[in-house]
């Protein structure tokens, strides 16, 4: 990969950090305005502003937190899992064809950013709806079983 920059004091894999941390912020951005709704402020104040941004940002960590307890329970998605791996193969193959690498951080800090629509529309549904978890669990691995 090539990165284009003017800060030349920084060290090349940090400069390829914060880029890749600046497109993960980006993406949390895409799924509070997709998949939360949330288009624009609820007040003009600046504090009415704050307060929402500190909910947003609640609930984008309440679902990450969430995921991640889904997945210690047994609850994969497997589906993402393979997308996200055949995206990071493609990357690869196509380094290899310039004799390039894939940086060693897109490999070592794998993580999920955002949360899918499948899962989201999972959590709206059993959110209110009078179920256990174990039954909501169930769900939602029957949910991501499906291709």
């Amino acid at each position: 990969m090539l990165y284009l920059t003017s800060q030349m004091t920084l060290e090349p894999g940090l400069l390829v950090l914060l880029y890749k941390t600046r497109w993960e912020i980006e993406k949390v951005f895409d799924e509070t305005k997709t998949k939360l709704a949330e288009k624009k402020s609820w007040a003009t104040s600046a504090t009415a502003k704050a307060m929402q941004a500190h909910f947003v940002a609640i609930a984008h960590n309440l679902l990450l937190l969430m995921a991640d307890w889904h997945e210690q329970q047994g609850v994969e998605n497997t589906a993402e899992n393979k997308r996200r791996d055949q995206r990071q193969e493609h990357q690869k193959a196509a380094l290899q064809k310039t004799g390039g690498t894939l940086p060693l951080i897109y490999t070592v800090l794998q993580r999920f950013t955002q949360a899918t629509f499948k899962f989201i529309r999972w959590l709206r549904v059993h959110w209110h709806r009078p179920t256990s978890l174990a039954q909501a669990l169930l769900h939602l691995r029957r949910l991501y079983a499906k291709l």
